[in-house]
């Protein structure tokens, strides 16, 4: 499937006690008519936040899978 990859970074500057700044490095990869598939984040040395598509479901299957009916307004 085409797909688009990413490597990111972040940088969360806070200024409320001194100052300190963090930078964080990630990947996102969307695919083509999809959207985002893949999300990582690198939070720290060792701690990693990471998702992946699994599935795709239709209104119809997802409503019946999740016994969940969505009102979808315009």
């Amino acid at each position: 499937m085409p797909a688009v990859k990413f490597n990111t970074r972040e940088l969360v500057d806070q200024e409320e006690t001194g100052h300190l700044e963090l930078e964080f490095g990630g990947v996102e990869v969307y695919a083509k008519n999809i959207g985002l598939v893949y999300f990582r984040k690198d939070v720290s040395g060792q701690r990693r936040i990471e998702y992946q598509l699994k599935a795709v479901y239709s209104m119809e299957e997802f409503e019946a899978k999740f016994k969940e009916k969505l009102k979808i307004e315009n």
